[in-house]
């Protein structure tokens, strides 16, 4: 899941969380990951107050997932199967640091 999470906030866009004063955005997506790793976005299940009053933050997570590697599919029975997830991203400088220093 590191790997997963390295991928959103190392891509995030830099000018949207240095405009973050002091309350974090949270956005929560929901993926459908296909049989073959694909992530699709179905929807997104969760806005607090403070991404709510600004699109911009979901309108990244949307470019984020739609930009996303392959994941591992899920497997059931010896077979690979479709899967859902609850991604949550927090825009918040923390994150960023935690996921993306080198």
């Amino acid at each position: 899941m590191n790997r997963i999470y390295r991928n959103i906030y190392c891509h995030l866009n830099s000018e949207l969380l240095s405009s973050i004063d002091h309350a974090i955005p949270v956005v929560v997506a929901q993926l459908n990951i296909d049989k073959t790793g694909k992530p699709h976005l179905e929807k997104i299940v969760f806005r607090n107050i403070h991404a709510l009053n600004d699109c911009r933050y979901e309108n990244e997570v949307m470019c984020l997932i739609e930009q996303m590697p392959n994941w591992e599919p899920a497997i059931a029975k010896r077979k690979h199967v479709n899967s859902r997830y609850a991604i949550p991203v927090f825009f918040e400088l923390k994150m960023y640091d935690r996921f993306c220093q080198h």
